[in-house]
């Protein structure tokens, strides 16, 4: 701001330099650099330097253009105005003089004058290819918007490894390596049906263009014959048919299958097709019903008891019930008629 001030003032005073002495001229710049310079002592004799010369050589014509111009160079710096100190203002003040003074020896004034045209072009060129590049720069992403949260191992990962798993509604932010890694163990422990290679956040079955990219070549090429052995079963279920089952193409997309009868086929169990529940749902109910697993009577999480007394807390909503009648704990000495 003070480069501002200072430049509009000096012009004035040049304009006065019309109508006043040339005494009082010099005491009025004098006055000028006390008051705008951090450093008038040392400065004061610089700047009287070069006007003086600036003044022998051009006149006081040659003078208001030096200043034009060098205030022009100082505006174009914009975010560089007030980083400038006095001495490197006096420094450059001696180079545009000196360039001035050379181009005017071989070209004239009319050389000047294209000079002056020529870097005022250039300054205001470089300020504005600087404050595009500002502006590219405030709009580019801030680093924290670069990095997420795997909600499977917990760490923070770059946004190119975040797994794309084509769910519009899932939530679910897992990375790479943890989504190939929940493959790769479904397919080496055999579950490769449908409803066990899907989205690990919202069960939607994995379109195959997934299992392409997060899967290595064998290892799809182990799922594909996995699959094929999988839906080849040599006699339909339903026990009047005699027909063979079917191999069904882009069996990702499908659960039922058909006979050479065209009877449906269920390809998780081999029965009879149904729609729901499924077969996944089938065998986690056969298996809480052998491992002694029973539902909270509040809140339906389930709960496996592994011995001790029949009051059951649950770690979840805190409800303390009966195990046997799933009636709500009362005290000690609880009545009840249920059974083992």
């Amino acid at each position: 701001m003070h480069d501002c001030v200072y430049a509009a003032a000096t012009l004035a005073v040049v304009g006065l330099d019309l109508v006043l002495s040339d005494y009082v001229i010099v005491l009025l710049w004098t006055a000028l650099l006390i008051v705008f310079s951090q450093d008038a002592a040392s400065v004061l004799a610089v700047y009287l330097v070069i006007m003086y010369s600036a003044n022998v050589a051009f006149g006081w014509t040659g003078v208001l253009a030096l200043l034009v111009l060098y205030s022009i160079c100082v505006l174009a710096e914009g975010d560089k105005i007030h980083q400038r100190s006095r001495s490197q203002c006096a420094s450059e003040l001696v180079a545009y003089l000196v360039v001035m003074y050379s181009t005017n020896v071989v070209f004239g004034w009319t050389g000047v004058l294209a000079f002056f045209l020529l870097l005022c072009f250039i300054s205001l060129q470089v300020n504005a290819e600087r404050m595009h590049k500002r502006s590219v720069c405030t709009d580019a992403p801030s680093p924290t918007s670069l990095i997420f949260e795997c909600q499977v191992c917990l760490e923070n990962q770059p946004q190119r490894r975040r797994a794309m798993t084509s769910c519009s509604d899932c939530s679910l932010a897992i990375c790479e390596t943890c989504l190939r890694q929940y493959l790769t163990l479904r397919i080496e422990s055999g579950q490769v049906s449908r409803e066990h290679l899907c989205c690990p956040g919202c069960r939607v079955v994995l379109p195959q263009r997934v299992l392409t990219t997060y899967l290595s070549v064998e290892l799809y090429a182990t799922l594909r014959k996995m699959v094929h052995d999988a839906s080849e079963r040599p006699a339909c279920p339903y026990g009047h048919c005699a027909g063979t089952v079917l191999s069904t193409p882009h069996w990702l997309l499908k659960r039922r299958v058909t006979c050479s009868a065209g009877h449906g086929i269920c390809v998780e169990c081999n029965r009879p097709y149904h729609v729901r529940p499924t077969c996944v749902d089938k065998a986690y109910a056969q298996w809480k019903k052998v491992h002694e697993v029973r539902s909270c009577p509040q809140c339906n999480r389930d709960i496996e008891r592994n011995g001790g007394c029949k009051h059951m807390t649950c770690v979840k909503c805190w409800h303390e019930f009966c195990w046997l009648c799933r009636a709500p704990w009362s005290g000690y000495g609880h009545p009840c008629t249920g059974d083992e």
